[in-house]
């Protein structure tokens, strides 16, 4: 999580400081060993830097198999926003864990 909050913030930092010409900038990550996704996070930011969304998924989220090349994984992350975005903010961040 320290990782995450970190990397969160720097792009935070670099969102506020570049002034976007949009409402949202989002930032994803997506590691990978041996060709396959290990695993995935995604971060978006509102354009005054403030952190709207993020979220870590690893291989229990989507398999061991995902392949590193071609679109999987980017229309995973992309699935998964416009799932969770549709969901009750309470739901998919309850107060003691993750949902």
């Amino acid at each position: 999580m320290r990782y995450s909050w970190t990397r969160a913030g720097q792009y935070s930092q670099y969102t506020s400081r570049s002034h976007p010409d949009t409402d949202y900038v989002l930032f994803t990550e997506i590691w990978v060993s041996g060709g396959k996704v290990a695993a995935m996070e995604i971060f978006l930011v509102n354009a005054a830097g403030q952190v709207a969304y993020l979220r870590l998924f690893n291989s229990h989220h989507f398999g061991n198999e995902l392949s590193a090349e071609g679109d999987g994984a980017t229309e995973f992350l992309v699935r998964q926003l416009l799932q969770d975005l549709e969901r009750d903010p309470k739901q998919l961040f309850p107060k003691y864990g993750v949902g």
